[in-house]
């Protein structure tokens, strides 16, 4: 029996030593990883990680030169770069800052709390005889169906951009000599911020704080400013603001009605304006324009 006894202590204190080198060992590794982690050169390399995955996926360039993580909140991306399949650029932000708000994978779902874009540039293209714009393989790639039990949803408060140069140009229609022309649209020192941003059922809502742009037909837009609402039918601002150079329009409610987007390239004519304009300035310079 003394033996045996003698077996059970031994067999108890090496156990009891290896779990405790064990736990020690798993300590350590863990201070390690997360030291690795918290260093902006590990979670770049982690960041290539994911975007060499995402160009395989997408069949295209997908670029991250540096990444800053605070803990699993603040987010800044360093030089990112997303090409289209015909190797052109389609978006580039010199810098992206992102700030996570609430999560709950359980119940798969995150609100952020910003996007911010620093002087990015954005080149939605419709290229001569192709059916849809470069971004529809992007559009394409995460709208495909999952089951009901794997959709994640992300909500963004606020979506802000300072200074960014933004277009869409549709190469299968000629360019108007005069005017903004919807078919190519260039927005430069565009800032402003884009807040509770929605789509359901077909209608789009937005609250659009402090715009401002110049178009290069030679529009420019001082400050724009209102509840946005846009469905195939019409486009409604409510507690609009709009200043120009020249123009200074306060409103409470304005609706522009159409019987196809289409109209709205021949605004003078096919657009039906209705609403309650307070006493302002417009100048028939920028009316022009559209």
């Amino acid at each position: 029996m003394k033996i045996i006894s003698e077996i059970i202590k031994k067999i108890l204190y090496y156990s009891l030593k290896f779990l405790w080198r064990a736990g020690e060992v798993s300590f350590i590794c863990f201070i390690i990883l997360l030291f690795l982690f918290r260093s902006h050169s590990f979670q770049t390399f982690f960041a290539g990680k994911v975007t060499a995955f995402y160009s395989f996926e997408l069949g295209t360039d997908f670029f991250v030169d540096r990444v800053k993580l605070n803990g699993f909140q603040y987010l800044e991306l360093h030089d990112l770069f997303i090409a289209d399949l015909a190797g052109d650029t389609l978006v580039y932000s010199p810098l992206l800052k992102a700030n996570l708000k609430d999560i709950s994978l359980e119940n798969k779902f995150a609100v952020l709390d910003y996007i911010i874009s620093e002087n990015a540039r954005v080149k939605i293209q419709h290229y001569k005889d192709s059916e849809a714009t470069n971004l529809q393989f992007i559009l394409d790639y995460f709208n495909q169906s999952p089951s009901s039990s794997d959709v994640f949803t992300v909500k963004i408060d606020r979506i802000g951009l300072k200074g960014a140069h933004l277009s869409y140009f549709n190469w299968n229609t000629p360019e108007t000599e005069y005017g903004l022309d919807y078919d190519h649209l260039e927005f430069k020192n565009f800032s402003g911020d884009v807040l509770e941003l929605r789509n359901r059922n077909g209608i789009t809502s937005v609250d659009l704080d402090g715009i401002s742009f110049s178009e290069s037909s030679g529009l420019t837009i001082d400050e724009l400013s209102g509840h946005f609402v846009y469905n195939p039918k019409k486009i409604k601002l409510e507690k609009f603001s709009l200043k120009t150079p020249t123009t200074s329009i306060q409103s409470k409610g304005i609706a522009l009605n159409y019987r196809d987007v289409e109209d709205l390239k021949d605004f003078v004519n096919a657009v039906y304006i209705e609403g309650a304009i307070q006493p302002s300035n417009l100048d028939f310079k920028d009316l022009s324009y559209f």
